[in-house]
């Protein structure tokens, strides 16, 4: 693919649209505003992406329409000639090489899996979203902390990893503030005992931080880009994560998507869900239902 022209790739791309059928992002009802809890219109949300922007676009990882809207503002992207990227939580940023070897063909998808020993999650979820950007003009990027080492840190702490391990460290690394922690806190008791919640905290905001410095080398390399980055929904949530990391690092020009789904919920949990929090503010710019509601 190196020996291609970035015309023909564009070229490339926009044919692929026309293959599999792509279409506009997902009906209007199902975006909010994160501000007020309105229902939002897709054209509002899209106009709200711009050059040199950090878009992050949560998920619940085994929900198929979060993925599919991911997929479905990536191909609006694509199709304004945007030059965009995508970052993904689940490729460690070591792991650079193997990402650009499959987006490139140069190595098929069951041995890359292998070298970046994918998890459980099909990754069917993800495949056209880490493909395209190499058709225009942009690179799909690992953005995280080696996850053998973070699990390390959730065991032992940060004291855990070995003087060479610590290299791999973001400059600079810090945990996350204290209203990120109180929810995390929040979240794990029952799984995880109190003592060892710290060290799990610590590999969460190793992860976000690691995004976060990874994501600001990429914009300070492509300011002219949008770089789409694929999370887990907590690290995005009432931007106290990934979203407070980027701002501290210096990224700026962020819009943030909170993909949930009140399916099941009450109209209370509900509301609690899409409008602002007391304590914590908006949970996103936009919020993403995937739920389905009877007219």
């Amino acid at each position: 693919m190196k020996s291609i022209s970035v015309k023909a790739k564009w070229g490339i791309a926009l044919l692929l649209l026309k293959v599999i059928g792509a279409h506009s992002v997902a009906s209007a009802q199902q975006y909010y505003d994160g501000q007020t809890g309105h229902k939002a219109k897709d054209a509002v949300v899209l106009n709200r992406i711009n050059k040199g922007q950090v878009l992050i676009v949560s998920e619940l990882h085994d929900n198929k329409s979060h993925h599919k809207n991911q997929r479905d503002l990536l191909i609006q992207i694509v199709r304004a000639r945007v030059p965009v990227s995508v970052g993904m939580e689940f490729f460690d940023y070591t792991e650079q090489d193997y990402v650009d070897q499959y987006g490139q063909n140069l190595i098929d998808e069951d041995v890359f899996l292998k070298l970046v020993n994918w998890g459980s999650l099909p990754f069917e979820f993800y495949r056209f979203q880490v493909r395209l950007p190499y058709y225009s003009d942009g690179r799909t990027y690992g953005l995280n902390f080696p996850r053998r080492l973070s699990g390390k840190v959730a065991q032992g702490g940060l004291e855990a990893l070995s003087p060479d391990e610590q290299k791999l460290l973001p400059p600079n690394f810090q945990l996350g503030a204290d209203t990120y922690f109180e929810r995390f806190s929040e979240t794990m008791k029952g799984h995880v005992s109190e003592e060892k919640i710290k060290n799990y905290f610590a590999a969460q905001s190793l992860w976000d931080d690691t995004m976060a410095w990874r994501a600001g080398e990429v914009m300070a390399a492509n300011p002219d880009q949008i770089l789409m980055i694929l999370v887990g929904d907590f690290h995005v949530a009432y931007q106290d994560g990934l979203v407070a990391r980027l701002r501290a690092r210096g990224v700026q020009n962020i819009l943030s998507i909170s993909q949930v789904s009140t399916t099941g919920m009450t109209p209370d949990e509900k509301a609690e869900t899409l409008n602002p929090h007391t304590r914590y503010g908006a949970r996103a710019d936009f919020i993403f239902d995937s739920a389905v509601y009877k007219k």
